[in-house]
């Protein structure tokens, strides 16, 4: 499924260390509560949390544009 990464999205986390981190990115907060209770009743005992992404920082490339340089007899050769 293609995301939009400037959208929210949700994520269930266990507060169990050494869990394996959330991979699974919940476009809607009532399917992310449901996944979190669902867990939470197949591991009694065990929190689920419920993530909201609220922010992103990302820096851009660039894009580099360079001239390569020919060799003398190819430059020749072209006709432009």
């Amino acid at each position: 499924m293609q995301s939009n990464m400037n959208a929210v999205f949700w994520m269930v986390m266990s507060d169990v260390e050494g869990r394996s981190p959330p991979r699974v990115r919940h476009a809607d907060y009532e399917i992310a509560k449901g996944e979190a209770k669902r867990l939470a009743l197949r591991n009694p005992g065990e929190k689920f949390f419920v993530l909201a992404a609220v922010a992103v920082a990302h820096t851009p490339e660039p894009v580099v544009f360079e001239k390569l340089h020919m060799r003398d007899s190819i430059e020749d050769e072209i006709p432009f």
